[in-house]
């Protein structure tokens, strides 16, 4: 049969055996490129789906660890309230909750599924993902925040891969359909093409089968004549200048997706790394007032005891919104943060911070000058947030400024805001005689996770607390800058309304 087969093509005449070349070799180019596209996208599906069940198991791990860091034992209730988010992650078949111990704490599976958790030696101790018999598993440590040398226990999860599996059906119905329009296409195309003559044929059949073979998108065939077959040459010509065209836009595309995916990768480390210590200011204060309230109480005045109250109280503020705020910017939610404001004393919030940064400051032999030109101002603001700013900009302080008196300068000054235009404002501005900053990085230094050059060693600048003061001050409707001093130094300065333009309007 085959025999007659190329019998009857060696026979029949040119026309139709263009036709038939036509069609296969537009066939084989169109599978090539669908198994291509296939592959990289399945290679990409798993990627995303991969980054997609680390970053779930990673948020319930923070939300799982302070229940298990305080409560040993009796907590699977929590942990599995936790867990039962993952309802909305179809593909999560099962998860499993573990203390350090290798205890079973908590398991979830979908009503459908019934499964069970593996016992703990027969996990692997190693942090990542695996795929494995047409599944996708993934283990992770929870840990509490400061303790990164000592997990609380581990968080295995399995996904069925479903979703990647439909998309990669949905990818394979689009391709067949796209196939069969291509075939119907090229055959159209050869039909009209009839009455052409040999040569220029084989020409331009030797160019097809080069670019085949080579996968060269350079070659060009050569046009013999102003006829049907010099058309199909432009045609061929100008196809394979758009494939040229689209490999160069893909690979460039590739590389800004990669370079993207890198440099959110290492937002995410640095975001992970910087937690600890953004935290520490506020957990140290809470810790000795606490300590405190626990050895000094029988022998302190009632005004001494206030004080300690009011002080852990404020830190704790302060610490909640933090954390708040950095879970905030870990899902990229920037501006979801809100205010609850009260008219307060600008004075009073700053003696407040220096109280309670006063083991800070005698640790490091710094003093405070406080210039009150605005004596008595108030300010319609959040109060907590306000603080956080203030102990972030004083942190800073001590931290950069070799030990140089800070002075903190009160002012009443205006902003203009969209809804009011020119308006009071306050003006607070801190300055030092430290190390100050090159001016290059003025304003880079308010965006996340960025380092100055002259904290990057020995100073241990983080690059996230100048970033939440940017974000609360805008949220104010303010703004915050930095600049050298003459001398020698830095000032940070920021400016409110007097009168909050927050739920009405934004101001610039």
């Amino acid at each position: 049969m085959l025999k007659s087969l190329k019998n009857y093509f060696l026979n029949a005449p040119v026309r139709r055996k263009l036709m038939v070349m036509l069609v296969l070799v537009a066939l084989s180019a169109s599978l090539v490129l669908s198994l291509v596209f296939s592959l990289t996208n399945y290679n990409s599906e798993q990627k995303t789906l991969a980054r997609e069940l680390m970053l779930l198991g990673q948020i319930i791990a923070k939300r799982t660890a302070p229940t298990m860091e305080f409560v040993k034992t009796g907590s699977a209730n929590a942990v599995l309230k936790n867990l039962e988010d993952l309802a909305e992650k179809p593909s999560v078949i099962l998860a499993c909750v573990y203390f350090d111990s290798g205890e079973l704490l908590a398991k979830y599976t979908p009503d459908e599924v019934k499964g069970d958790c593996p016992e703990f030696s027969e996990l692997p101790f190693n942090y990542g993902y695996d795929f494995k018999d047409s599944r996708l598993y993934t283990y992770q440590s929870i840990i509490a925040a400061g303790q990164l040398e000592k997990p609380l226990g581990s968080l295995y999860m399995v996904s069925d891969l479903r979703e990647m599996r439909e998309h990669m059906r949905d990818i394979a119905l689009e391709t067949l359909g796209l196939l069969f329009f291509v075939i119907i296409g090229v055959y159209i195309f050869a039909r009209r093409i009839q009455g052409i003559i040999s040569n220029p044929i084989m020409k331009l059949t030797e160019i097809v089968e080069k670019v085949k073979k080579e996968k060269n998108y350079n070659l060009r065939a050569e046009k013999s004549y102003n006829d049907e077959i010099g058309t199909l040459t432009e045609g061929f010509n100008g196809m394979m200048a758009e494939v040229e065209e689209r490999d160069i836009n893909l690979e460039d595309q590739v590389r800004q997706r990669t370079a993207e995916l890198e440099n959110a990768i290492s937002i995410k480390s640095d975001f992970l790394s910087n937690m600890s210590h953004e935290i520490r200011t506020p957990v140290h204060q809470i810790n000795v007032y606490a300590r405190f309230m626990n050895e000094d109480w029988e022998e302190a005045s009632e005004e001494e005891r206030k004080g300690w109250r009011r002080r852990v109280f404020d830190a704790s503020g302060r610490l909640e919104n933090l954390i708040h705020s950095l879970l905030d910017m870990s899902k990229l939610g920037r501006g979801g943060a809100t205010l609850s404001l009260s008219k307060e004393s600008i004075r009073d919030m700053v003696n407040s911070t220096i109280e309670g940064m006063s083991y800070d400051l005698t640790k490091h032999h710094v003093a405070v000058e406080i210039n009150d030109l605005a004596e008595g101002l108030e300010v319609e603001c959040d109060r907590t947030r306000i603080l956080q700013i203030l102990t972030n900009l004083f942190a800073n302080g001590v931290r950069y400024g070799n030990g140089s008196t800070l002075i903190a300068t009160i002012k009443k000054d205006t902003i203009y805001c969209k809804r009011r235009g020119e308006v009071p404002a306050l003006h607070f501005s801190l300055a030092d005689k430290g190390i100050g900053i090159p001016e290059k990085e003025l304003e880079d230094i308010f965006e996340l996770n960025f380092q100055s050059s002259r904290t990057r060693t020995g100073a241990g600048g983080t690059g996230i607390g100048l970033s939440i003061i940017r974000d609360l001050i805008k949220l104010h409707g303010g703004k915050v800058w930095a600049e050298n001093n003459p001398g020698g130094g830095s000032t940070f300065h920021f400016i409110i309304p007097l009168e909050s333009d927050y739920g009405k309007a934004n101001a610039e």
